[in-house]
């Protein structure tokens, strides 16, 4: 989504042969995930490898990404950066009538009543909203939000892993590329629903764009008890709450945002492979809810075998390794 000139002069310059394809890369609270991915001739994504390595502390994740860059050979790379879901803000606001030229500076008049830090230390970019949003009534923009400091961190981890920083990315839109091969989201309304550690999101796109993200207030921990394998069915009211919020979500979309019914529901492997609650959500939802499984849900060439909870982390990695658009880079 990210591709924002005012850091680009901390880049290194681009080597004169590099590998083909693109490296996912993303930083956790509990590891590192990496990936390359290649298009190939034909349009078809082929994913050579992903990994997911437990290591927290930083020097010990340089050491694995080149680690990794050097036996895949890869040095010098096109790099795409998720960001982690603290190092940023996603901010839904009415765009500016203004032309796509002035659409930023605009916008961050904005921006700025909206974020706790001062706009100066941050650096933002912007997309424009469907025209069919909202029936038309108004034209809305997304602002993505993120210190300018964390920006240089990351930018400096990259070039450290032997990399070079192209792209920096939010995971909402590493899932847009991901569900960009599945045939429903080119005729019709898809959601994503991601459970992270203490809160969720669901985000809703149509024909390959993004229209509406919505945070949901309870997270895997929450269904989380001492003994492995389920929540506690004494607090299956959880399971009511989660699907009320769905619900508002997908009510929002077809009344507000004016896009009709939602016909598939994705939900995103998480990083406790011991908590199931599809089939519960299922009783509730009337929209139909399935798991996402990168070898079932979309056709990619991707032979190494990842685990859900693995998956959980490579996704938004490899959903950036398969960035196609070009973007307009913001100051």
């Amino acid at each position: 989504m990210l591709d924002w000139k005012s850091i680009k002069r901390y880049w290194t310059k681009r080597a004169l042969a590099q590998p083909d394809g693109v490296v996912g890369l993303a930083r956790y609270e509990e590891g590192v995930a990496i990936c390359h991915g290649i298009l190939n001739s034909d349009g078809q994504w082929t994913i050579t490898d992903a990994d997911f390595e437990e290591v927290v502390e930083e020097e010990d994740q340089i050491a694995f990404v080149q680690k990794w860059v050097r036996e895949h050979s890869l040095q010098s790379a096109d790099c795409h950066f998720v960001l982690s879901t603290k190092e940023y803000e996603l901010l839904l606001l009415e765009a500016p009538p203004v032309e796509d030229s002035e659409l930023l500076d605009a916008a961050l008049w904005r921006v700025k009543d909206l974020i706790k830090n001062p706009i100066e230390e941050m650096a933002v970019d912007v997309m424009r909203l469907p025209t069919d949003a909202y029936r038309g009534r108004q034209n809305m923009i997304y602002a993505v939000a993120a210190k300018k400091t964390d920006i240089k961190a990351n930018v400096k981890f990259i070039k450290r892993c032997d990399l070079i920083p192209a792209a920096i990315d939010i995971p909402e839109m590493c899932w847009r590329n991901l569900l960009s091969y599945i045939d429903d989201a080119e005729v019709a309304s898809v959601a994503t629903l991601s459970l992270r550690r203490s809160s969720g999101i669901m985000v809703i796109y149509s024909h390959h764009a993004m229209y509406l993200t919505r945070q949901i207030e309870m997270g895997i921990k929450n269904f989380e008890t001492n003994e492995p394998g389920s929540y506690d069915m004494d607090n299956g009211v959880l399971i009511d709450r989660l699907s009320l919020d769905i619900q508002r979500s997908l009510d929002y979309y077809e009344s507000q945002v004016g896009k009709g019914i939602v016909k598939r529901i994705y939900f995103l492997p998480t990083t406790n492979e011991h908590i199931n609650i599809i089939d519960d959500l299922k009783s509730y939802v009337q929209t139909t809810i399935e798991p996402f499984n990168i070898y079932e849900s979309i056709s990619v060439n991707f032979d190494k075998s990842l685990t859900s909870r693995e998956q959980a982390y490579c996704l938004p990695v490899i959903g950036s390794s398969m960035r196609m658009e070009e973007i307009h880079a913001a100051n």
